[in-house]
């Protein structure tokens, strides 16, 4: 199923940003391949402004990576400062007059990835607000050894339901901190049973990997087998780039997405709040008042 014409994404994103700080157009059409430096786009005509120094030169983004166009071969054909290796793939270029072409677009880059997290995790209006479409589940196999199991990647520090599923039963963990998760192994106080309670905690930091989770169990599993834990829990989206198309939240929130971007852009580079600003708050707090009216219809 297709996403609706009406929804809003990276490119149209991209493109508004660059308006309000004043950088250049933007082109999307076709696909590129490349294998090397050289980059040929298919179902797409290279823009005369790409690689031209008078014209202005540009910044392409692959995959969430942005290069630096070096020149324009033809209207199929351009090079960059870097290798890069994709087939057919959704790209962005933007048009840019700075001697390092990529630099613009990395800042833009960056203010969309801010402004999405921004709209995504409320802390103005109702710091308890979660939104609806973030909920997210998954089933985590837990053996009679198993102590602590990993939880996804896009765990977001939020645990909502924790179900026990063995066979045709069913029970709900009851869910409460990791020092009272430590307090009841300390006392050893319950027979071999099946979990009742969880709870969650980071697992030890690598930087080269980023912050995990894990999710911690009270008492052990007694049975022999393996038991599903049905895992509900908040996620952190990924962000947005030419292959990660559309926000998360569908063809509503994405308004909210995109004022919070202009907002962002009109505080670093205007080193002020002004109409973009309140634009994003009147619209965030339209947005929170429909999703917990959805909420409501849903739970009646």
């Amino acid at each position: 199923m297709a996403e609706s014409t009406l929804s809003i994404n990276y490119a149209d994103i991209v493109r508004e940003v660059a308006r309000k700080v004043s950088a250049g157009k933007i082109y999307n059409t076709g696909l590129i391949t490349a294998a090397g430096t050289t980059v040929t786009l298919a179902s797409g005509t290279v823009p005369s402004w790409v690689g031209t120094t008078a014209a202005g030169t540009a910044g392409l983004n692959s995959g969430g990576t942005i290069y630096s166009v070096v020149s324009r071969t033809n209207g199929t054909t351009f090079v960059l400062d870097r290798s890069l290796t994709t087939t057919s793939t959704a790209y962005v270029l933007l048009q840019s007059q700075e001697t390092n072409p990529d630099e613009v677009f990395i800042d833009i880059d960056a203010i969309i990835r801010d402004g999405y997290k921004q709209a995504l995790f409320v802390t103005g209006h109702d710091p308890h607000h979660e939104w609806s479409f973030l909920r997210k589940s998954t089933t985590i196999a837990l053996t009679s050894s198993d102590t602590e199991v990993d939880l996804a990647d896009d765990f977001g520090q939020h645990l909502i339901k924790v179900t026990s599923i063995a066979g045709e039963s069913k029970r709900n963990l009851q869910i409460v901190s990791p020092a009272d998760i430590d307090a009841m192994r300390a006392m050893e106080n319950a027979a071999a049973s099946h979990p009742r309670y969880c709870s969650w905690r980071p697992k030890t930091w690598d930087p080269t990997v980023g912050q995990r989770f894990e999710l911690m169990v009270y008492p052990k599993e007694d049975d022999s087998g393996t038991v599903n834990l049905n895992v509900e829990y908040r996620m952190l989206p990924d962000k947005l780039d030419p292959t990660n198309l559309y926000p998360i939240g569908g063809g509503v929130f994405d308004q909210v997405v995109m004022a919070s971007c202009l907002a962002l852009a009109e505080q670093r580079y205007h080193k002020a709040a002004g109409v973009e600003t309140g634009r994003f708050e009147q619209r965030l707090q339209a947005a929170i008042e429909s999703d917990l009216a959805g909420k409501r219809a849903r739970s009646a």
